[in-house]
């Protein structure tokens, strides 16, 4: 699937993207995994 189909696939909510991405290795730039202390 070239950029564009993808894009467009995307942008009209189809489901077919999901057969194009592997979800395990999905990463969201700019945020890392931070360990937190809550106290009560």
């Amino acid at each position: 699937m070239k950029a564009k189909e993808f894009d467009q696939a995307f942008d009209e909510g189809h489901d077919s993207i999901d057969e194009h991405i592997d979800w395990s290795s999905a990463q969201r730039p700019g945020l890392e995994t931070r360990r937190i202390t809550a106290k009560s």
